[in-house]
């Protein structure tokens, strides 16, 4: 479940980085740079100037020296205009095509991780017990450590086996490596999804054991150990 929701939450994060590019590009590609105009404002000694000049010409000395000055202009309104770079050709495609395939790899890695995920909780469990709870189907003092004699060995899987036989190997780990310790094929049916069978075990030492399906396919593995008896009692405290 835990997979489930971290691969999930990956996938909306490229979900929300392609529309995040995609958007950026579309925008860049359709908006336009608006600049202001700037004007030139007229000093006060401009005004100054101009003011004595009309009233020069009210009382009649201003003939005189119009002639010998020349013509005032007002300056007018200078705009300026911004050059603008023009953009790179292929960046926004560039940039488009990574997160193309950033998100074909988050939808793969998404897909891939799910199915590892199914078929590693589907992977029928080994379980080393002392009996079975046949009603709620769960094994009752599991543990992976027992001294000498018979042990349960419970097999539960959340899917039918389809399979008629499964074949069990037992094989003891030494220093040498595994060697054969014992074999036993038991009899199923293709709609169970658990069936259990004591084995006995008489050395001490470490132990693998290997339930096969149809076609020698490996079921699933597990270890057990075998301890010395005194491992079995406890100190009594007085």
């Amino acid at each position: 479940m835990i997979l489930t929701i971290f691969f999930a939450f990956i996938l909306l994060i490229g979900i929300s980085l392609f529309v995040a590019v995609v958007g950026t590009a579309f925008l860049r590609k359709h908006s336009t740079k608006v600049t202001r105009s700037r004007g030139v404002s007229v000093g006060r000694g401009d005004f100054n100037t101009r003011f004595r000049r009309e009233f020069e010409q009210r009382v009649g000395g201003g003939a005189d020296l119009e002639t010998q000055r020349g013509p005032a202009y007002v300056p007018a309104v200078e705009r300026e205009f911004v050059y603008s770079k023009p953009k790179e050709a292929g960046g926004e495609g560039k940039w488009f095509l990574i997160t193309i395939l950033f998100l074909v790899v988050v939808i793969f890695s998404f897909y891939f991780g799910i199915r590892s995920y199914q078929n590693l909780t589907m992977k029928p469990k080994l379980f080393f017990c002392e009996n079975v709870d046949f009603v709620k189907l769960k094994p009752i003092n599991k543990s992976d450590t027992f001294t000498r004699g018979n042990v349960t060995i419970f097999l539960k899987s959340r899917k039918p086996l389809e399979t008629d036989t499964a074949l069990i190997n037992i094989y003891r780990i030494d220093s040498q490596g595994l060697n054969f310790y014992a074999s036993r094929e038991l009899p199923v049916k293709p709609e169970w999804t658990s069936f259990s069978f004591k084995a006995l075990f008489e050395e001490i030492g470490t132990y693998s054991v290997m339930v096969y399906g149809p076609g020698d396919q490996l079921l699933t593995q597990e270890n057990i150990s075998i301890v010395p008896d005194y491992y079995a009692y406890k100190p009594v405290r007085k």
